[in-house]
């Protein structure tokens, strides 16, 4: 059975969803290209905005290529 994510999330939790590595998920907040908003303390991010991003018609990265095996 699926796991329940809730709709909001902190840094951390959108982390292990999306299992983007901890680096660039803080480039790609930082950016805008995943929005998010900012409350004391925390990050939060909408699980829309992750979906959204994972489901964007974007080239792997060649280090994710490498490391598959696969070729764009």
């Amino acid at each position: 059975m699926a796991e329940a994510w809730p709709p909001y999330m902190t840094a951390k939790e959108a982390q292990l969803y999306s299992r983007i590595p901890r680096r660039r998920l803080r480039e790609l907040l930082a950016s805008g290209e995943i929005p998010s908003r900012k409350y004391p303390g925390k990050i939060i991010i909408s699980k829309e905005a992750i979906d959204r991003y994972m489901n964007e018609e974007t080239p792997l990265p060649d280090s994710l290529l490498r490391r598959t095996g696969r070729r764009g």
